[in-house]
């Protein structure tokens, strides 16, 4: 009946660990996302940074933090689901962790994202249905 997380996610763009906290923000700034999985070289992920922790680490610093690695100011704990979780499931899991992107994960490797602006469509195709049903 819902939608799954494969269906609605998107490919992830991934860092490994000792990228720079600069080429960190330059990707998201020129592939306009918000966050980026952070892998090991063989792809098994490690951790997940966003734009929110870019600036909480800039803050809290001595010294340049656009030459400090990814490892440093990445959030080891990452909120994920499965590839056949539902979309009411991800959409709570992000309001039960107050986040804003669910990694999808098949075993150690991250293979989409979703974020809460993907979420959109499919609430607005719900409602949409919702509407329509109670005008009959």
């Amino acid at each position: 009946m819902f939608a799954r997380a494969k269906n609605l996610m998107k490919k992830p763009i991934v860092a490994i660990g000792e990228t720079s906290l600069s080429e960190v923000a330059a990707t998201m700034e020129t592939r306009r996302i918000s966050v980026l999985p952070i892998v090991h070289e063989n792809g098994e992920l490690r951790g997940i940074i966003s734009k929110t922790d870019l600036v909480h680490f800039s803050f809290s610093g001595d010294g340049d933090w656009r030459d400090s690695q990814a490892l440093e100011a990445m959030s080891p704990a990452v909120i994920s689901c499965s590839p056949d979780s539902t979309i009411p499931e991800v959409a709570s899991l992000m309001k039960e962790n107050r986040i804003h992107h669910v990694l999808v994960m098949e075993g150690k490797s991250a293979v989409g994202v979703i974020s809460a602006l993907d979420l959109a469509e499919p609430m607005l195709k719900a409602y949409e249905i919702l509407r329509n049903s109670q005008s009959r």
